[in-house]
């Protein structure tokens, strides 16, 4: 689960990242941009951005990326990334059963 979150004043030029469920697939970018909670990502590779330009406001966006069966993990790269610092894009694991609470992996702000 990606998660990006700001606040209601300054924002940056926001990111991109590629990601690539580990079944041997090669990651091939597929845009999937910033447009609310609830965007759910099951191809076995692409990419997801907040989308053109700086991100907005309060803005509150979740991605969940749904490896397919036999993926033993998810590799994610961020390929542009600038955040105002006090906005973050937050990385959880989702327990398998996709039940369950959520467990914080990373959370990134600033620049690249």
């Amino acid at each position: 689960v990606v998660r990006l979150t700001s606040d209601r004043s300054v924002t940056g030029a926001g990111f991109v990242a590629n990601y690539e469920t580990r079944t041997g697939a090669v990651a091939r970018p597929e845009v999937g941009p910033c447009v609310g909670e609830g965007v759910t990502l099951t191809a076995d590779h692409g990419s997801l951005t907040d989308g053109p330009g700086f991100y907005p406001d309060n803005a509150n966006c979740t991605w969940v990326i749904v490896p397919s069966d036999g993926a033993h993990s998810i590799r994610l790269q961020f390929t542009a990334f600038n955040m105002e610092n006090y906005d973050y894009v937050r990385i959880f694991s989702m327990p398998a059963n996709r039940s369950g609470t959520l467990q914080p992996v990373a959370s990134l702000t600033g620049y690249t």
